[in-house]
C-alpha cells in the first residue's frame, strides 16, 4: 500500500515562496471594470501579509478564528492566505445564507473577525450581532453601496 506523499510546506508559506523564487511572474489575474490585471507573486504576497497584519491589529491573536462572508474573489484567497500567514483559522460562510445560517456558522466556528464582501452581507451579520459574543469586528471589502 502507497502512503499518499503531503506537501512540507502550507498555503502561506507556499505563496512567500514563490514571492521570493519568482516576484515578478505573474500570479493572478484580477478583474477592474472589465480589464484583466496582472498580479505578481510579490504583490499577491504582499496583499496577503498585509490582511494577516491588518487582522492583529484588529485583536486576532494566535490561533484566532476569521471567517469571510464573499462570493469568490481574490479578496477571499487574500484573507484566507493572510489569516494563515499569522497562525489564524478561516471559515467560509456561503454567500447565498441567509441571516440566521450566517448566526450558526459565525457562533460554532467562533468566529472573531468576519470579512465581508458588501453591504448586502454585512447586513446579515448585524441582523443577528446580538447572538455572536465572540465576534470583534466586521470588515467590508466594497464600501460602495
Amino acid at each position: 500500500m502507497t502512503v499518499p506523499s503531503f506537501p512540507e510546506l502550507t498555503l502561506p508559506q507556499m505563496l512567500r515562496e514563490h514571492a521570493v523564487r519568482s516576484p515578478a511572474r505573474v500570479a493572478v489575474r484580477q478583474k477592474d471594470f472589465g480589464i484583466w490585471n496582472p498580479v505578481s507573486w510579490k504583490a499577491y504576497f504582499d496583499r496577503a501579509a498585509d490582511a494577516g497584519h491588518g487582522f492583529r491589529a484588529l485583536g486576532l491573536g494566535d490561533g484566532g478564528h476569521v471567517a469571510v462572508l464573499s462570493e469568490n474573489r481574490v479578496e477571499w484567497v487574500l484573507a484566507q492566505l493572510g489569516a494563515g500567514l499569522v497562525g489564524a483559522v478561516t471559515i467560509g460562510v456561503y454567500p447565498t445564507s441567509p441571516a440566521n445560517e450566517v448566526a450558526y456558522v459565525l457562533e460554532h466556528s467562533d468566529a472573531e473577525i468576519i470579512v465581508c464582501e458588501d453591504q448586502e452581507q454585512v447586513d446579515k451579520v448585524i441582523e443577528v450581532r446580538a447572538q455572536l459574543p465572540l465576534l470583534k469586528r466586521i470588515v467590508v471589502v466594497e464600501t460602495k453601496g
